[in-house]
């Protein structure tokens, strides 16, 4: 499973559910404001990369920074689902390619029109 961080419920619903319909397991994870802690510097604005514990999560909370509050947003966290040891029923031994399934449908089921389509 690969971490889902979002600001968004309707969003990180139709990407989990997406993951899922595509064979490509997703977890909902969380942000929140006491992780910005780990990103603090004594010589910079933020540093870029937290401690070991939450690292996940911090990266979520740094990118959660560039992007205005109302603009919904998902970043997912694939350094786990990125690259097998052998083979699978979707992808051969080596990078996966994860996600890229799941994204496809869920733009084609939530964020496509006809019109869209049609130009």
């Amino acid at each position: 499973m690969a971490g889902v961080f979002s600001n968004n419920d309707t969003l990180t619903k139709h990407f989990i559910n997406a993951a899922l319909a595509e064979g490509e397991g997703a977890w909902r994870m969380p942000l929140a404001p006491a992780y910005d802690e780990q990103l603090k510097s004594r010589i910079a604005d933020m540093k870029n990369v937290g401690t070991r514990s939450a690292g996940s999560i911090t990266a979520g909370q740094f990118l959660q920074r560039f992007v205005k509050s109302d603009m919904p947003w998902a970043h997912l966290d694939i350094a786990g689902v990125a690259s097998i040891d052998a083979s699978s029923a979707f992808s051969p031994k080596g990078a996966t390619g994860w996600g890229v399934r799941a994204l496809i449908r869920m733009i084609a089921d939530h964020y496509e029109t006809k019109e869209e389509l049609a130009g």
